[in-house]
């Protein structure tokens, strides 16, 4: 007697064929995955950016062009993000005053400060235009063991150079473990932070998870609004596509968007973000 599960049996050219029965065909397909579009078990997040960084595969040599990828390097990029930090610095700066305050600290969080290539010399013209009674208390972060060890190294002379911010050591962390900058950074509350390039880099599970850690630890948000935006591919940690964070499943709007001069693959923007925001 045959004993037959999903199917039932016929006889062809001598040969027993096997043709599921279609209520079960339909009942496999309708199960859902077991995973998500990215594998949990992909590369550790830090183990790709340290490759990057390591193999330079976003390229430059670090001391003529950013290893952080040719969006870091000094240009008008940067040059326009500079402008839109400070901006977003301002409206802190006027938020602290109109709270009775006149002398007081802006704590700026750049996450991910990638090999602070071009940062130093923003660092310079805002120190230079800030209110009189501020201070500008500077915390860079990478996922990158790699990449903060190169900002480490430059950190004394960029102090050096910009005597009236306060540089603080560079610090690994990754930006979407739950809590993370609470627990790195318990006494500190964030006035502005900025993150260029992080999001469009990373899974969209960590994505929302970046958002959220941002959520409890600043005020201001300074993020790359590409809308060219692909939101609805999933990528694996290190990969590329560009986001839009003012576009679902997120739909944040921004206080002002400043234009870049990224236009091809992303149409890059600069936004200025309250926060807290639809993670």
């Amino acid at each position: 007697m045959w004993l037959l599960c999903l199917g039932t049996l016929w006889w062809c050219a001598g040969a027993i064929v096997v043709k599921p029965a279609l209520n079960a065909v339909n009942a496999l397909n309708s199960l859902p995955p077991c995973t998500g579009p990215v594998s949990l078990l992909q590369e550790p997040v830090q183990d790709a950016f340290d490759k990057i960084y390591t193999k330079h595969l976003w390229g430059g040599d670090g001391v003529t062009r950013s290893r952080s990828g040719p969006g870091s390097n000094i240009g008008r990029a940067t040059e326009t993000l500079c402008s839109v930090i400070f901006e977003a610095l301002l409206k802190a700066s006027k938020e602290k005053e109109a709270a009775g305050m006149t002398e007081y600290e802006l704590n700026f969080l750049d996450a991910p400060s990638g090999d602070f290539f071009w940062m130093p010399g923003c660092l310079s013209r805002i120190a230079s235009r800030l209110p009189a009674g501020a201070r500008l208390n500077y915390q860079g972060v990478d996922v990158s063991d790699v990449a903060t060890g190169i900002a480490e190294g430059k950190r004394a002379s960029a102090q050096a150079s910009v005597p009236t911010v306060t540089i603080e050591p560079f610090k690994t962390l990754n930006l979407a473990e739950a809590g993370i900058l609470g627990r790195t950074f318990p006494a500190k509350h964030f006035d502005v932070i900025n993150c260029r390039d992080a999001l469009q880099h990373n899974a969209m599970e960590l994505v929302h998870a970046i958002l959220g850690n941002f959520n409890l630890a600043g005020t201001w948000l300074v993020n790359d609004v590409d809308t060219a935006g692909a939101n609805g591919k999933d990528i694996r940690a290190g990969q590329f596509r560009p986001i839009d964070i003012t576009a679902p499943p997120f739909n944040n709007v921004p206080e002002c968007l400043q234009a870049g001069p990224v236009r091809r693959r992303e149409n890059e923007h600069f936004g200025i973000f309250k926060l807290p925001l639809t993670a």
